[in-house]
């Protein structure tokens, strides 16, 4: 489930939980920001948050 996580593992935001959504429907970095009004640096930003919070190194992880 989106933002459910490991026990001790900081939460992800609101904005994180928006671009995970969007990456689980396909879409790319341009789609997401574009969607969401967003810089697409602020979306690589946001995936490498949720990249480390999670603990996955791929996008496809």
């Amino acid at each position: 489930m989106i933002g459910e996580l490991h026990q001790g593992t900081p939460p992800l935001t609101d904005r994180e939980r928006d671009v995970l959504r969007c990456l689980a429907k396909g879409y790319d970095n341009r789609e997401i920001a574009d969607t969401l009004g967003i810089a697409v640096r602020t979306v690589n930003r946001h995936l490498e948050n949720i990249r480390a919070k999670l603990g996955h190194r791929r996008r496809s992880d």
